[in-house]
């Protein structure tokens, strides 16, 4: 239907807007398209109608290079001499990493669209068949540490515990499903470090709503908190259970690290969550065999 490309096209547009819930929403909207039980697909059957074969694989790989090309903006930039106005006005400026930032030297509320593009990239992945989105592995395996990391900044307009849990399961989709063992062995070497530290962080971190301190709390929350800690919950145990899956990457790329993830499991053990403990401890006697391989 070549009204659906029409729709896509402007919310991907929408991911360049200067206001970060605009370009968040729009980001969340792309995902809802494509849902199989609301907004999007899902939307036939209620309306009792009939949604056409390979719908959703047709969406995600039509659209995700439009959103892909939303990310190559800011390098764009850096080859037209960092600093110059672009065709649209949009100047990039140069961070202390040294990575092109598309914002706007006259306005402080412009940011970056590289989060809005990679909260995109999530929410179009995780409603996509599976072996759609194993298809593209080449192209979205690099960029789910960083899309992590965006989905898991409660200060952000872009934080969905959601996504972050979906963003978690493809990557440990990527580890354990042979049909993602090509972009996986590709990516190693650059990426191994990347995806291993991401989830860490998240293995390790703690919803305060699980602290000990806050148990009095938990009878007055919203039913929308408690889908959000579970989902926090979710994210460490997958976390967890997708470290013990990369000690199927080579041994050159994951024994550098096994310090790293080793102090990150340790730290899950206090988790106040039964199922995190337990994955906590898998992970951690796995990675320390590690060191008897040497």
């Amino acid at each position: 239907d070549p009204s659906s490309r029409v729709f896509a096209k402007t919310l991907v547009a929408l991911l360049s807007h200067e206001n970060r819930l605009v370009a968040a929403n729009a980001a969340r909207a792309l995902g809802e398209a494509m849902r199989s039980g609301g907004g999007g697909a899902g939307a036939m059957r209620v309306y009792h109608g009939v949604e056409k074969p390979l719908f959703r694989q047709k969406f995600f790989a039509q659209t995700l290079p439009d959103v892909l090309a939303v990310l190559q903006i800011p390098n764009r930039n850096a080859v037209l001499g960092g600093t110059n106005s672009n065709s649209s006005g949009i100047q990039g400026n140069t961070n202390s990493s040294g990575i092109q930032d598309n914002t706007s030297n006259d306005s402080g509320n412009k940011q970056s669209v590289r989060p809005a593009a990679l909260s995109a990239v999530v929410h179009l992945s995780r409603h996509a068949p599976g072996s759609a989105a194993f298809a593209a592995g080449l192209k979205i395996l690099p960029l789910l540490p960083e899309a992590a990391r965006v989905l898991s900044d409660v200060t952000s307009p872009f934080h969905d515990a959601d996504a972050l849990a979906a963003a978690v399961v493809l990557i440990a989709g990527f580890f354990a499903d042979p049909r993602g063992r090509n972009a996986l062995e590709t990516h190693a070497d650059a990426n191994a470090g990347a995806m291993l530290r991401a989830l860490c962080e998240l293995a390790a971190s703690r919803d305060d709503a699980d602290d000990a301190e806050t148990q009095n709390k938990k009878e007055t929350q919203t039913q929308t908190q408690k889908r959000e800690t579970t989902a926090c919950l979710e994210v460490r145990e997958t976390s967890l259970e997708a470290l013990v899956a990369a000690t199927s990457l080579p041994f050159s790329c994951v024994y550098p690290y096994r310090k790293e993830v080793t102090a990150a499991a340790t730290m899950a053990l206090d988790d106040p969550k039964r199922r995190v403990r337990r994955a906590a401890a898998r992970c951690r006697e796995v990675w320390l065999a590690l060191d008897t391989k040497t």
